[in-house]
């Protein structure tokens, strides 16, 4: 067989050259112990033009690997019972940045020595078809995901054994969200920190970044996609901001396999916060419809009224939620409603980071609201 050897004598993308007997299993056992072995420095004429080592391995009984410690043959497990395994949409977080950008799938074998908990542990990568995209990489960081049932001695758990792990990576996919919901972003502080020093400080920066998501909300790797005005370094005071940024855990598991999402960022000046009003929110945090019926304005309802409304003015806080709310008008007047709809503001929020690219903090938001009273409702205050 023919194996890559690294500084470090280990073995990897291990592949079959000749077999004998074929079709008895020698081979891929072979491909397994060589990559789960260390080998020393081989001869020169052991060496490919390409620097790879040609290794022969003798079977006897058990693996006998030439010039390495082998793995035996048995203790290659071929049936594993999997407790665990990544989902699809966990696997597709990992793809490679490269790859997706070069819209390519990839599949991978990867040994793993299983612990006595069952966790996999010294994986290495068997093979890996195409090279050169990441796929070994994102197979060894997909590792911590599987657990299966471990070897038995003596009816107690004992770490040994080898599983041979398949994965394959569809090209394209994943999910690609132009507007993502944001747990946690930048503040403006440190947005305008991030300006960057060869910029006029009246230059507005305007940046998209295409990011890829993390197995926990997170964005890595990110490239830039348009910014302007360019030459100005906008771009990487965008790069910088990545690591403040967190995805919404339930708008990024519901979507089902999210891995890329685009992220508009403006960059302005020490002193110059954009605080232009917000006309088109992204609510990610609304009142129960019951709730709102418990807050129609009993002085309303006494008098027979079925419906008001209003308008408030609330300033909005860096997690998003409504604060600071004022009524601004309501109909009919002095019967409650305007107080009713701050109320039902105080437990709304919307997307800390707007789809133009800054945080939300400090800017006022216009809520007009119908409150209405349900027959129901209605019913229970004639009684």
């Amino acid at each position: 067989m023919q194996c890559h050897r690294h500084a470090d004598k280990t073995l990897d993308h291990c592949s079959v050259i000749s077999e004998t007997p074929a079709g008895m299993g020698f081979g891929d056992a072979a491909v397994v112990a060589a990559s789960l072995s260390n080998a020393p420095l081989p001869p020169p004429n052991a060496l490919t033009p390409s620097g790879d080592v040609i290794i022969p391995v003798t079977f006897d009984g058990g693996a006998e690997l030439q010039n390495s410690k082998p793995t035996p043959a048995d203790r290659i497990i071929t049936n594993p019972d999997w407790i665990s395994k990544p989902s699809g949409a966990s696997l597709m977080r990992y793809f490679p940045d490269v790859a997706h950008r070069a819209n390519t799938g990839g599949q991978v074998r990867m040994a793993c020595l299983v612990t006595a908990a069952g966790a996999m542990d010294g994986c290495r990568i068997v093979s890996e078809t195409p090279e050169g995209f990441g796929f070994g990489a994102a197979s060894l960081a997909v590792a911590k995901l599987f657990k299966m049932r471990p070897r038995m001695v003596n009816g107690e758990p004992v770490t040994g054994g080898v599983v041979v792990i398949p994965l394959g990576f569809g090209a394209s996919a994943s999910k690609y969200v132009s507007a993502p919901v944001f747990a946690a972003t930048p503040t403006p502080a440190e947005v305008a920190a991030a300006f960057p020093k060869g910029a006029a400080r009246s230059e507005v920066g305007r940046v998209v970044l295409s990011c890829g998501v993390t197995p926990l909300g997170g964005l890595w790797p990110c490239q830039v996609a348009t910014e302007s005005p360019p030459g100005r370094g906008f771009g990487e005071a965008a790069k910088s901001l990545v690591s403040s940024f967190k995805l919404d855990a339930s708008s990024y598991e519901q979507v089902g396999g999210i891995s890329q999402v685009t992220l508009p960022i403006l960059l302005y000046a020490p002193g110059a916060e954009l605080i232009d009003p917000i006309t088109k929110p992204v609510w990610t945090r609304m009142i129960d419809p019951k709730t709102v019926q418990s807050l129609f304005p009993a002085k309303a309802a006494t008098a027979g009224l079925k419906a008001g409304k209003g308008t408030v003015d609330c300033i909005l806080d860096h997690a998003g939620h409504l604060t600071q709310c004022k009524s601004v008008d309501e109909e009919p007047a002095d019967e409650g409603f305007g107080e009713a709809i701050i109320r039902v503001a105080g437990a709304l929020a919307i997307n800390p980071w707007t789809t133009q690219g800054r945080p939300v903090d400090g800017a006022h938001i216009r809520l007009p609201m119908v409150l209405t009273l349900s027959p129901d409702a209605q019913a229970s205050n004639t009684k």
